[in-house]
């Protein structure tokens, strides 16, 4: 019985992740434009440590994990709306954009 019920939160969670994989796609160049802040991006992280610089990445998208994800668990067909969904998503994308840049000038 744990194990179904292991397989029905998963499954459950998965269909809620591919739902904000989905939104992101659809808003990447337009919408909230998450790739203009990639495209766009002119800062960067230094990076001397990979490993770290992506636990760094994580704890600072973190902070917005419960935010973002209680609201597409508790609103899967509206959550798209939601102007917090779309700030905090893209304060990750950009975060995570100043990274990639510092580990392109780490490796080069």
């Amino acid at each position: 019985m744990e194990q179904f019920y292991n397989f029905l939160v998963n499954r459950f969670n998965s269909v809620n992740h591919d739902l904000y994989e989905t939104y992101i796609y659809y808003q990447w160049n337009t919408g909230y434009n998450f790739g203009g802040y990639v495209s766009g991006n002119t800062q960067s992280i230094t990076v001397t440590e990979p490993g770290q610089a992506v636990k760094d990445n994580a704890d600072y998208s973190a902070q917005f994990y419960d935010s973002i994800w209680d609201e597409i668990n508790n609103d899967p067909q509206g959550f798209t709306s939601d102007a917090t969904v779309g700030y905090y998503t893209a304060q990750c994308v950009r975060q995570t954009a100043k990274y990639n840049h510092g580990l392109y000038d780490y490796i080069m």
